[in-house]
């Protein structure tokens, strides 16, 4: 498959989704640390989805709209739709990744949610250090999702 390498136009969840081979209609995608680096993405590409991410080792960089991040052990990632974002390294630490589309959650929520959540929205702060009590309960909502996903 050929990537297109404008930003407005490249879907990187859609990317994945084809790479894996998946012929599911599920609104997310579960990501490793080898299905990035295997994604060889090294453009500027625009979020059409959201991004939760749990980084467990050090030396990821990434730039979200127009501040640059060095991911470490313990760093939750925020991305929301609309947002650019560029990988400026292809070695990717340990990482459990969500990707989603606002209609995983369209019977729960109103189409309004995710955009009153400001860690979404652009020019926020994308990236948080967990403490470790908050780091364990994020290792367990992913493992809980992995499982899920695996069923």
């Amino acid at each position: 498959m050929e990537l297109r390498k404008h930003s407005t136009s490249f879907d990187l969840l859609k990317h994945l989704k084809s790479q894996k081979g998946e012929r599911t209609a599920a609104p997310y995608y579960l990501a490793s640390k080898e299905s990035l680096e295997n994604a060889g993405i090294t453009h500027a590409f625009k979020n059409y989805f959201y991004t939760i991410g749990l980084y467990y080792g050090d030396g990821a960089v990434i730039r979200i709209g127009s501040k640059t991040y060095e991911l470490t052990h313990g760093s939750l990632l925020t991305i929301g739709p609309g947002v650019t974002c560029q990988w400026l390294n292809t070695s990717f630490p340990v990482n459990d990744t969500l990707l989603f589309y606002d209609d995983l959650f369209v019977n729960n929520f109103g189409s309004s949610f995710f955009y009153s959540l400001e860690f979404f929205c652009p020019d926020e702060q994308s990236v948080i250090h967990l403490v470790d009590k908050q780091f364990e309960e994020m290792q367990q909502l992913f493992s809980t999702l992995q499982v899920v996903a695996e069923t």
